[in-house]
C-alpha cells in the first residue's frame, strides 16, 4: 500500500486497485503559472502514469513576455489534463479532490492556500522549491515565516539543480 507516515492511503478511491501494487496511479494536482515548454514532457509523463491534472494560474504578466503569457492558448494546446485554477478559494479545496498537491514557490497567496487546503483535508503536500535564493523583496520578507513553515512541514520538497 502507498501511504503517508500516518498510514493514510494515498490511492484515490476512483483508481482501479486490481493493478499491480508496484504501479498504482494517484490523483495529483500540480500548480504552476504557465505551461513552460521545458516542463511539458514531465507533465505528459505524469499524466500517463497517474491521474494528474495541471492547474495553471498565470499572473506573471510583469515578468512573462507577452508571447509566453497566453495561458488560454497553452491550455488549448496541452495534450494532458490541464485547466485554469480559479484563485485562492479553489486552491483551498484541492486537498478534498486529489491524493497529493504539488505547488511551487511562485504564485503569491496560492502557495499558502494550496498548502493549507491540502493539510485541512489530510492530503500530502509537495513543495516545489524552484528558486535558488530567497527573494529579498518586502513582500517576501513578510512571507518568510510562512515559507519556512511550508518547507518544514510539507510531506516532501521537490528541488532540482544546484540549490
Amino acid at each position: 500500500m502507498i501511504a503517508t507516515s500516518s498510514g493514510r492511503s494515498l490511492i484515490a478511491p476512483s483508481i482501479d486497485r486490481s493493478l499491480s501494487p508496484s504501479c498504482v496511479a494517484v490523483a495529483i494536482a500540480i500548480l504552476t503559472t504557465y505551461l513552460s515548454d521545458y516542463r511539458l514532457p514531465l507533465y505528459q509523463l505524469l499524466a500517463r502514469r497517474h491521474d494528474t491534472e495541471v492547474l495553471c494560474y498565470g499572473g506573471g504578466e510583469r515578468y512573462a513576455p507577452a508571447w509566453f503569457a497566453d495561458l488560454d492558448a497553452q491550455l488549448a494546446a496541452a495534450d494532458f489534463p490541464a485547466r485554469r485554477l480559479h484563485g485562492r478559494g479553489e486552491a483551498l479545496t484541492l486537498g478534498r479532490h486529489y491524493d497529493a498537491v504539488i505547488a511551487p514557490f511562485a504564485g503569491g497567496a496560492l502557495l499558502p492556500g494550496a498548502y493549507a487546503g491540502a493539510h485541512r483535508y489530510g492530503t500530502p503536500f509537495v513543495f516545489w522549491a524552484s528558486i535558488w535564493h530567497q527573494p529579498r523583496s518586502w513582500a517576501h520578507a513578510v512571507a518568510l515565516p510562512m515559507t519556512r513553515r511550508i518547507f518544514r512541514h510539507s510531506e516532501a520538497v521537490l528541488a532540482y539543480g544546484e540549490h
